[in-house]
């Protein structure tokens, strides 16, 4: 998990070294198993076009289909819940 401080003590040696950073904005960590749920229920929503990389990254690591099943009963009447075959 990040600290408060990881951003600054970043930026800082960046700037020790000249290097020109960019920030993007801030959105959550993906650390553990429900954080990785919650990432991969927003990429099996439309416009899951922005995200093809990460979505195929999932995908290949087989992890699709360990959360579709992990999702349980709850999220089966989620109509924006994919089968596992779907793209």
């Amino acid at each position: 998990m990040s600290t408060p401080q990881v951003t600054a003590d970043t930026l800082a040696v960046a700037k020790e070294e000249g290097l020109q950073v960019g920030l993007l904005p801030t959105w959550y960590d993906v650390d553990n198993h429900s954080s990785l749920k919650r990432l991969y229920a927003e990429l099996v929503r439309p416009p899951a076009a922005n995200s093809r990389h990460t979505r195929q990254a999932l995908e290949q690591l087989a992890l699709h289909e360990i959360l579709i099943a992990s999702s349980g009963p709850s999220d089966s009447s989620n109509p924006d819940r994919k089968s596992p075959s779907a793209p």
